[in-house]
């Protein structure tokens, strides 16, 4: 009996929260922008395909990568340097077996 009264206080926070304080016109356009984005997602893999939007997407860490160096003057560790030239050589190998195969 003690332990259902301490979960029960202990969530009644959660449930008596008030709704006025939502701001409505953000949840409004960030609901906006995720249909956006996911429409264009679905634009871009229906018209270039799946296996471009994968290098796409498997390509933003090198390319952002790139702009913090340009934008930010912030330099990668060796690390950092040696996941990109796996991403790269990865990309690579998969192109080359595709175009054995055809």
């Amino acid at each position: 009996m003690v332990t259902a009264s301490v979960v029960l206080f202990s969530l009644w926070p959660i449930f008596h929260v008030e709704i006025v304080s939502v701001q409505w016109g953000l949840l409004i356009v960030n609901s906006l922008v995720i249909l956006l984005a996911n429409f264009l997602v679905s634009y871009v893999i229906h018209k270039a395909g799946a296996m471009y939007f994968a290098i796409g997407t498997n390509m933003s860490p090198l390319i952002v990568s790139l702009l913090s160096i340009v934008v930010l003057r912030n330099w990668p560790t060796w690390m950092q340097v040696l996941g990109g030239m796996v991403i790269v050589g990865s990309i690579m190998l998969f192109q080359y077996v595709a175009k054995s195969r055809k």
